[in-house]
């Protein structure tokens, strides 16, 4: 059986790898982690309760946490010391009076956003490499990479290829400059 596979593996249709291991983790690893993380982010915005403002009586309460989360949320500096339970909920966060120091907090909602644009921008450069390079790389090595063929060919092909590269070696400035 494992003959079998062994030859099935030499058999197959192989495609020339145009990237190395470091543009590879670039737009399949990193890529992946940062849409993840954009989901995840963009999960916990919609499912459960992102931010809960100080809400008075007179404004409904799911109508006052969209305008905190579209606006802004503040911190009021008096409150970072003070022992959570003593009129604050958590360090900083607690009633501002007219004469209070505040400190705006508006990159939340922005966190989604960017992670999914860094995405975008690990995946770019291997679609546009892989959109513009067109065949040109698999055509250039002419089946080297081909592990049947004989040593005779083998070195033959190198020999073009080599008196290929020499004869023409600023003629493809146009296909490396894309």
């Amino acid at each position: 059986m494992i003959k079998y596979l062994a030859a099935a593996k030499i058999l197959k249709k192989h495609k020339p790898c145009i990237d190395n291991a470091v543009f590879h983790l670039h737009y399949r690893v990193t890529f992946l982690i940062f849409i993840i993380s954009g989901a995840l982010v963009t999960a916990k915005e919609f499912v459960g309760t992102p931010i809960q403002c100080i809400v008075p009586k007179v404004v409904p309460k799911n109508v006052l946490n969209t305008f905190c989360y579209i606006m802004a949320t503040f911190s009021v500096p008096r409150h970072w010391e003070k022992p959570l339970g003593e009129g604050v909920a958590y360090a900083g966060v607690g009633l501002a009076e007219e004469d209070d120091e505040i400190v705006y907090h508006a990159y939340y909602q922005w966190v989604p956003f960017m992670l999914v644009l860094q995405a975008v921008l690990f995946y770019l450069p291997h679609y546009l490499w892989k959109n513009l390079e067109g065949g040109i790389f698999s055509t250039i090595i002419a089946g080297l990479d081909k592990m049947t063929m004989d040593e005779n060919s083998r070195h033959k092909k190198h020999h073009l290829l080599a008196q290929y590269m020499i004869k023409h070696l600023h003629m493809h400035l146009n296909w490396a400059i894309k």
